[in-house]
């Protein structure tokens, strides 16, 4: 389906604001500043809409796609809900009071996504969108959460000074390459990336509060992934990355998880005062040599103080076996330090 040509229509005018291609019951969840007039496109009456919040409804007819138009809105809006309304346009980059919310999910037709060009806090969510291409978020340097999952976008564009973004949700789309994150210097709740098969890595920020948790489950990505920019304080996910070949830690990093199985991380990780894992450790079906199997127990056992929790598990099955002295510390570590330790 194409798209009607956009024309800009000059101050005074309706501006366009969406577009549908909805046949029925179209839902508006709106927030103006100030009371303006709404085209719903169709050749309909246009309809006043109230200051404040408002849930408007319209009925649709007529097949095609219609443009929904403000006149003077440009300034006005704060906020605006439309989740599954048939959207396959949002041109909202002249909202430079935008605030609180933007929900555009589940418009499978969507297709164009041009954001509020606005310094003010709010949340984006454009899950379940046909929107190919660069996600800019650049243009909205306040926002504080971006929800982007099932979409066919390949990356992220942002700017330096994003501070604001928290929450960065990126799941099962098409980013492609290195995924720069090294902007929003802020982020410190999820940051999920998982089902990303062309996304071969990821540049960190230099964060100032900790990340909860980061999934970066079935990706591509390749190489050594430097997560050392990054504060974490909770669990790293990255299982099923079959080129992954090493991972950097920020020294002192507690995590409660490192799930990090089905790679090939034949290496040796710096387990001990300066990296411990409370809960559970699975490095399982990496091709783990011996001599690396053996030096990732005799760090765990050599800094066995420092893993402090009741109960902890290591998990290196589809690795070579632990040989030697590692066998010994492997007994040990089970009956006196409330490890339970598998191996091949």
């Amino acid at each position: 389906m194409s798209l009607l040509p956009y024309v800009y229509s000059s101050t005074g005018s309706y501006n366009e604001i969406l577009r549908t291609n909805k046949v029925g019951t179209f839902s508006l969840d709106i927030t103006l500043l100030n009371p303006t007039l709404l085209d719903w496109g169709d050749g309909s009456a246009a309809q006043t809409i109230p200051a404040g919040q408002n849930v408007t409804t319209h009925s649709y007819t007529q097949a095609g796609e219609k443009q929904i138009k403000l006149r003077d809105g440009y300034a006005q809006v704060s906020r605006m809900l439309v989740p599954n309304q048939g959207i396959t346009a949002a041109r909202l980059s002249k909202f430079r009071l935008f605030a609180n919310a933007l929900y555009l999910d589940n418009n499978l037709d969507l297709k164009v996504i041009e954001l509020p060009e606005t310094s003010s806090a709010f949340a984006l969510r454009v899950n379940l969108t046909t929107f190919a291409g660069v996600l800019d978020i650049s243009v909205c340097p306040g926002v504080t959460q971006v929800l982007a999952a099932d979409s066919s976008f390949t990356g992220l564009k942002g700017k330096a000074g994003m501070s604001a973004l928290q929450t960065l949700q990126l799941m099962r789309s098409n980013i492609t390459g290195v995924l720069d994150l090294s902007y929003y210097t802020g982020l410190r709740s999820t940051l999920d990336l998982r089902n990303n098969p062309n996304m071969t890595g990821v540049l960190f920020p230099v964060n100032t509060v900790a990340v909860v948790s980061m999934y970066l489950i079935s990706c591509n990505l390749t190489g050594t992934l430097d997560t050392t920019p990054l504060t974490m304080n909770g669990s790293l996910y990255v299982p099923s990355n079959p080129l992954l070949t090493n991972v950097l830690v920020k020294q002192g990093t507690s995590l409660a998880n490192l799930i990090a199985n089905n790679c090939a991380l034949n290496t040796v990780f710096p387990f001990g005062s300066g990296f411990t894992v409370t809960t559970l450790i699975n490095l399982a079906s990496n091709n783990m040599s011996a001599a690396n199997v053996n030096a990732n127990v005799d760090n765990i056992y050599q800094n066995k103080g420092a893993f402090v929790t009741t109960a902890k598990t290591l998990n290196l099955t589809g690795n070579a076996a632990p040989t030697g002295t590692a066998l010994t510390q492997i007994a040990d570590l089970r009956a006196n330090y409330n490890w339970t330790i598998t191996h091949s």
